[in-house]
């Protein structure tokens, strides 16, 4: 690189801030990092320095916790009507949500749960057992429909 000695008027000499050379004052820029330095290793802020980010509110409006699922059992009812010794059709209060193949237990007046499939479709008052009552149960009996759940916010 030559020497360039002469004078120009207007100008003077700077050194440059990357390479450490000295350059004539018209040969340099200053950077927007605040270093002055030569033309040719000038470089651009980056675009993407003056992206701005834009506020996202992701919060829920009103938020409610979800309840815990609370299991309250099996479907229940009781015999409205007293049900003889291998008695297959038994008369209930309710049969709502009950289907043809649910496993129900029925508590006999020994005091013991007897089991058995619902065999057919149920009636608006009765079920028909897939087996005859191997006792005889009362009026107001337990029957449960081990097959069907009451939950409050859980179907099986």
């Amino acid at each position: 690189m030559p020497r360039d000695l002469f004078y120009i008027g207007g100008t003077f000499y700077r050194i440059d801030d990357r390479s450490g050379f000295k350059r004539r004052s018209f040969d340099t820029r200053k950077e927007w990092t605040g270093l002055i330095v030569d033309r040719n290793l000038w470089e651009p802020r980056q675009p993407q320095d003056f992206v701005k980010g834009i506020v996202d509110d992701q919060t829920v409006p009103e938020p409610r916790p979800r309840q815990p699922n609370v299991f309250l059992g099996f479907l229940t009812t009781t015999t409205n009507a007293n049900a003889a010794l291998g008695a297959t059709v038994i008369p209930l209060t309710s049969t709502a949500q009950m289907q043809n193949g649910d496993t129900v237990q029925i508590m006999l007046d020994s005091g013991v749960f007897f089991k058995s499939t619902i065999s057919g479709a149920p009636s608006s008052a009765s079920i028909t057992l897939a087996q005859g009552l191997p006792s005889v149960a009362s009026s107001g009996a337990l029957v449960e429909d081990l097959t069907q759940y009451t939950n409050a916010n859980l179907t099986p």
